[in-house]
């Protein structure tokens, strides 16, 4: 995830912590393709109930 509120630097976040994505910061998802998939479909979900 690249935080712009700590500059451009990417920091790795690993394991099960809260952290708040604002506009502007970039978040990079890896992992095995169907994992993400279902995460893109989490992330669709949630947005769109919370608009």
């Amino acid at each position: 995830m690249v935080v712009k509120a700590l500059g451009d630097a990417l920091h790795f976040a690993i394991g099960q912590k809260d952290h708040k994505i604002d506009a502007g910061d970039i978040l990079v998802v890896m992992g095995p393709s169907q994992e993400i998939k279902v995460f893109k479909k989490e992330v669709c979900y949630v947005s769109a109930v919370k608009i």
